[in-house]
């Protein structure tokens, strides 16, 4: 039986890949600027993921990946799927335009696919300027097939057939395929000005903030963790201690893998915010769980805010040297609660932490990456408009938090916390945590 895996056994050598359409509708600046920011993401991917014997060619309107090395096309088969702006894929094998070679080539590729009594269709593409049109091609390669697999009845059928063989020609070169695989779709990593996201305090963060990768979002990470008592002493300030600390949890470390992974710089930093344990005493006061899905909606909008007020009135941010942060990442219904309901819950918490900031300051925008497309009776209830406080939020934190004393005690926490956070970075390369020093 002919080898079915996406190579067919070394038959393709190369993959071409196909962006997304949105890049290709933009001026050709800036889908230059976008097309050479996915070319350094796949060749990134290439070496942390320690694939060799690889070539990245980047033309017009394709790129391509030529591998020596079979073994690795799993490891390249798998991130190709989750590099955002790439639309999709396909194994191939690409040559110079010559029409006796298109018909030798399929003819070798229906070898492999081909069966008794199947059906097939033939896919032409064509871009440049040819003394052929696509017809042309597609009907002469039909016809070539036809009889070179005369003794296996084949039919041709162009809506359903069983084995579809593609001929993409562009000027002089020829890429054959039958499968495309999807791609994320959306635009390039690292293409938007920085927003700032919390992960850490609830399973759910991390995956919103990796929602916000599919358009373009530089993700400026917080990572929010408790710090117990008998660490509080040795962790203070000691960057390379508490690098060494987080990667000998290797859950967090594999998240923030797979979280930065696609990230355009192998080094990426990562700010920690340790909670401490007289902040989770305080809330506990507070009629609500201090783990529950609102209250942690809070720090995950408060804490980035403080930090980014923090870096705005630094020296650095003054000179305009600063990161100018843009939005924060949030999730819409992080009371458990569905829209309109939810982002009601988010309304009150923007105008809460509002008034907590420096004067001055005022409140980073909220990206709420879960909601993709509004419905119609969320816009006719007024999504986030009515109540300050939904009415099933009588005596709870978001009434807490209305307090101005309540936030000033909230802020003599938080404050010292924020003054004291550590800058981190991670390795992609090394996969894993490693202190400013080391930069």
């Amino acid at each position: 039986m002919q080898d079915t895996g996406p190579t067919l056994g070394g038959f393709y050598n190369t993959i071409l890949i196909r962006y997304s359409g949105e890049i290709g509708i933009k001026s050709y600046r800036v889908r230059r600027r976008l097309l050479d920011r996915l070319a350094t993401n796949i060749e990134n991917q290439l070496v942390r993921k320690h694939v060799e014997g690889c070539k990245v060619i980047a033309t017009h309107a394709r790129f391509f990946i030529e591998f020596t090395n079979a073994t690795d096309v799993h490891v390249m088969h798998e991130f190709l799927h989750q590099i955002p702006g790439l639309l999709s894929f396909s194994y191939c094998i690409t040559f110079d335009l010559d029409i006796d070679a298109i018909c030798d080539h399929v003819s070798a590729l229906g070898e492999r696919l081909l069966r008794q009594g199947g059906t097939f269709a033939i896919r032409v593409s064509r871009e440049g300027t040819h003394p052929f049109s696509s017809h042309d091609i597609a009907v002469r390669v039909g016809n070539y097939v036809s009889q070179h697999f005369n003794s296996l009845g084949l039919k041709v059928n162009l809506n359903e057939p069983d084995t579809t063989f593609f001929i993409e020609i562009r000027d002089d070169s020829v890429s054959v395929y039958h499968e495309k695989f999807a791609g994320l779709g959306g635009m390039p990593r690292d293409v938007s000005s920085p927003v700032l996201g919390c992960v850490g305090l609830h399973e759910r963060s991390w995956t919103t903030c990796s929602n916000v990768f599919k358009r373009g979002v530089n993700l400026h990470v917080i990572l929010l963790r408790d710090t117990l008592p008998a660490e509080e002493p040795a962790m203070h300030g000691a960057g390379m201690d508490i690098a060494r600390f987080l990667n000998q949890d290797a859950d967090i470390v594999e998240r923030m893998y797979l979280l930065l992974d696609l990230q355009e710089e192998n080094l990426v930093p990562v700010q920690v915010v340790s909670l401490t344990s007289e902040l989770w005493t305080f809330l506990e006061s507070i009629p609500l769980s201090p783990r529950s899905y609102i209250v942690i909606a809070f720090l995950h909008v408060l804490i980035p805010n403080l930090i980014n007020a923090s870096i705005a009135s630094s020296s650095a941010a003054r000179a305009g040297h600063g990161p100018s942060h843009v939005a924060i990442v949030s999730d819409y219904d992080a009371a458990g609660q569905v829209a309109p309901a939810g982002l009601r819950w988010m309304h009150a918490i923007t105008d809460s932490v509002a008034a907590m900031l420096p004067e001055g300051e005022s409140g980073l925008p909220v990206l709420l990456p879960s909601i993709v497309e509004p419905s119609p009776s969320a816009k006719s209830a007024g999504i986030v408009q009515g109540e300050f406080i939904p009415a099933c939020a009588t005596g709870t934190f978001l009434e807490f938090i209305k307090e101005a004393s309540s936030r000033d005690k909230l802020l003599a926490f938080i404050t010292p916390m924020i003054e004291q956070r550590c800058l981190l970075f991670f390795d992609l390369i090394e996969h894993g945590f490693v202190s400013r020093e080391r930069r």
